[in-house]
């Protein structure tokens, strides 16, 4: 999920991290339950930042989707007949990269707010993709008014963790992880710096770790790929 940042008094969610009111029903579930509140982001401005001078441009995010209505539906009532759901409905028809795939149906570019949103969101580069996951992820960006979470999507995982029995540390980095015949021992850090190391019978490792060696996937330059 998604970092929630305050900047000058506001909360950003860095990311892609938005819903549509009839796309995420699991979630809202979830934000009932713990009592998190959204909000409809009609006054709100998708926007890129640039790192170096701070200027962001509104990506004008409604006027980009829109250039998909057409050939959503289109693929939509083609998905129906096939009998299957979610992606699989349009693997069949839909199965060119994108790029090749819109522009076979008349499409000169991917709108910039569709290939950020989708990236952001953690999905990998549409250039990569076959247009069926473009499909998925547009029909269901189209679902209804796009919310966001009052003071960000972290907020949501504070509520879920105060209402938990166990101590969560957030912010937190562990520099190392020990095991013996007794337990498991883990020296940590908070954001502070002050260290302490906490005792546990079993751990599960979840998340992503930092490569320091090895390869990383990177979306290949355009070149490359030959469009």
């Amino acid at each position: 999920m998604c970092e929630s940042a305050e900047i000058e008094g506001r909360i950003y969610d860095l990311g892609g991290q938005v819903l549509a009111a009839n796309s995420a029903p699991a979630i809202f579930h979830l934000a009932k339950e713990v009592g998190a509140e959204t909000e409809e982001m009609d006054a709100h401005n998708f926007a890129m930042i640039d790192s170096s001078t701070g200027k962001y441009n509104d990506l004008k995010v409604a006027d980009d989707y829109v250039y998909a209505i057409s050939l959503t539906l289109e693929l939509q009532e083609k998905a129906k007949a096939s009998g299957r759901i979610g992606v699989h409905a349009v693997s069949d028809i839909a199965s060119d990269l994108t790029p090749v795939f819109l522009e076979d149906h008349g499409f000169k570019s991917i709108p910039k707010s569709v290939a950020y949103g989708y990236t952001a969101s953690g999905y990998g580069f549409v250039q990569d993709m076959p247009y069926a996951y473009i499909h998925e992820f547009t029909k269901t960006s189209m679902a209804g008014k796009i919310r966001r979470f009052k003071g960000g999507y972290t907020s949501v995982w504070q509520k879920i963790s105060e209402g938990l029995p166990i101590e969560v540390c957030c912010n937190t980095e562990v520099i190392a992880i020990r095991r013996n015949s007794i337990g498991i021992r883990v020296d940590v850090k908070d954001h502070s710096g002050a260290k302490q190391v906490v005792e546990f019978d079993k751990i599960i490792i979840s998340g992503s770790f930092p490569f320091n060696s090895g390869k990383t996937y990177r979306s290949p330059s355009s070149s490359t790929l030959g469009y």
